[in-house]
């Protein structure tokens, strides 16, 4: 982990991130013309038709395995 030692003045002292967490945050950057000009162009592809969005693998029969490795271990020991 980056140690900042943020010399800070409140009991602490010091902080390993680069801002005091007992204190009001810092204001979020702002946003770049060149990440607005991102976000508009895959608006666009969106809007076009050809940006496909990627869905997620479905893993719910991966509950399923620590109930078999159970079983499977009982049977061993029968």
């Amino acid at each position: 982990m980056t140690q900042y030692r943020y010399v800070c003045t409140c009991a602490m002292g010091w902080h390993d991130i680069p801002y005091c967490p007992y204190r009001r945050r810092p204001e979020p950057r702002p946003i770049t013309p060149g990440e607005m000009r991102t976000m508009r162009h895959l608006r666009e592809l969106e809007r076009a038709g050809q940006l496909t969005v990627a869905r997620p693998l479905d893993l719910r029969w991966l509950w399923l395995v620590p109930p078999a490795v159970v079983i499977f271990f009982l049977l061993m020991l029968l």
